[in-house]
């Protein structure tokens, strides 16, 4: 009721609330479509019903706020038709379009209450803003800069941005880890949101600490295990996608769907449509370096065996020769120098005798040295007979030296050698497979390690492109 006094009408305030609801019923008679941002559903799990906040933002600011409500029978609705076009439910943070009734209640104020949103506006506006990303990387001429960065024959040292309890996560280290191959990786974790408005903001903060220790890595990977649109629209923002573009390590993505692909896969190094698949793709860059260097080891391993072979039986053959020569010339200068020697002799002894007078007329000087020299004769005929005797001797240990070098030439050639230095053979009942097309899934395969070996039934086969 009214009070007055003197001259001035007072209100009671539940009367002036009372007066505003009545304006607002009488002006407000239909409902309207607002865009606004939707920063906090405010679901109640025991009603059913929601209490967004509604905003709208200029330059990073604030400049209107209202209160929002959603029925439960309006929410459910709501709900179905999200689920039905954009596969994913209404959450916080996103730009919406919705149909609302303008409200005022004496005690909580004035709201908006919002009986439909418009899934279909949601895509349009995350088009555009992936649209004007691309459009102005392309226009700074960086959207292919990642792209172009070398990736490293055999990547294995990688820094994972995900969320450790992620299932996307959990599948890429299982795959990697659990290869049957025996292939190493180094993992090393950096947890950042992936959804959200947390997201961006964490995963540029994330890539700025590796690039501060870019020589302990190889590559980098952002992994996640898929989503809507709705919830993979921070992969489109610009400063994200930028700082992609602009990385110094190749950077790859397994963000876990198949179409219609972000930005920031677009961007990066290499993408992979599952986290799963991204593992699968480090896998199989290593298998493409090992079986060529398998091959080669099979292929040494047979030459050097041939060669040996070859080898073995041509020294036998030189050997044999070298004994019958050596035997027939031995024989043969042994015989002369046995005449020689055994003539001199005679021929000395019989000028001696047979010239008594001018023997008996040598001073006792002369004589002694021609028995000297007569001595001499015979140790140097003796000397010429046991250098033929050793030719043979010589010859042989030659020959026996460059079976030894042989020997150590097929030592570094042999498989195991390379297989303690971290690769493995594969075999198939026993023998080497040397290509994929040898191979059917179900097979059962051996993996000979430096320490042991390992069997293992094949699932699939992935074949290299220029396989």
């Amino acid at each position: 009721m009214d009070i007055k006094t003197d001259t001035r009408k007072i209100h009671t305030l539940y009367r002036l609330a009372s007066s505003i609801k009545t304006a607002i019923e009488k002006n407000y008679t239909r409902p309207y479509w607002i865009k606004a941002e939707m920063s906090k559903l405010g679901f109640s799990s025991q009603t059913g019903h929601c209490y967004p906040s509604l905003v709208e933002k200029a330059n990073g600011k604030i400049i209107a706020e209202m209160r929002g409500i959603i029925w439960a029978n309006d929410f459910e609705k709501i709900h179905r038709n999200f689920m039905a076009v954009l596969k994913e439910p209404l959450k916080d943070g996103i730009q919406v379009l919705f149909q609302a009734h303008v409200a005022f209640d004496p005690r909580y104020g004035i709201s908006l209450r919002i009986v439909d949103i418009d899934p279909a506006y949601i895509l349009g506006e995350l088009e555009r803003e992936k649209r004007e990303c691309i459009e102005k990387l392309k226009k700074e001429g960086i959207f292919d800069d990642n792209k172009k960065l070398p990736v490293p024959l055999l990547p294995k040292r990688i820094a994972v941005i995900s969320q450790k309890s992620s299932d996307g996560y959990s599948d890429f280290v299982n795959v990697l880890r659990n290869n049957s191959f025996g292939y190493g990786f180094s993992l090393s974790l950096f947890p950042a949101a992936l959804q959200g408005d947390k997201a961006v903001t964490e995963i540029i903060r994330e890539l700025q600490h590796i690039e501060g220790f870019k020589h302990l890595f190889d590559v980098v990977v952002i992994i996640r295990g898929g989503g809507g649109d709705v919830g993979l629209s921070c992969f489109n923002q610009y400063s994200l996608a930028k700082k992609i573009c602009l990385f110094p390590l190749p950077v790859f993505t397994g963000i876990g769907h198949s179409t219609n692909l972000t930005v920031s896969e677009m961007v990066a190094g290499f993408n992979a449509i599952t986290p799963t698949k991204l593992a699968e793709d480090f896998i199989q860059r290593f298998h493409n370096f090992a079986v060529p260097v398998n091959r080669a080891i099979d292929l040494i391993h047979s030459v050097s065996k041939a060669l040996m072979a070859y080898q073995k039986t041509r020294v036998g053959q030189m050997a044999n020769e070298l004994r019958r020569n050596t035997r027939e010339i031995c024989a043969r200068h042994s015989a002369r120098l046995s005449t020689l020697s055994a003539g001199t002799v005679q021929s000395a002894k019989y000028r001696i005798r047979s010239d008594v007078d001018f023997t008996s007329r040598l001073p006792a000087t002369l004589r002694v040295l021609l028995n000297h020299k007569i001595l001499v004769l015979r140790q140097q005929s003796l000397a010429a007979k046991e250098t033929f005797l050793r030719q043979p001797n010589r010859l042989i240990t030659q020959s026996r030296e460059r079976i030894e070098s042989l020997h150590k030439i097929t030592t570094l050639v042999d498989p195991m050698n390379a297989v303690k230095r971290g690769y493995s053979i594969t075999r198939k009942n026993g023998k080497v497979v040397k290509s994929v097309a040898n191979l059917s899934a179900g097979d059962q395969i051996e993996t000979v390690l430096a320490d042991g070996s390992l069997e293992s039934k094949i699932e699939f086969i992935t074949p290299t492109e220029n396989g």
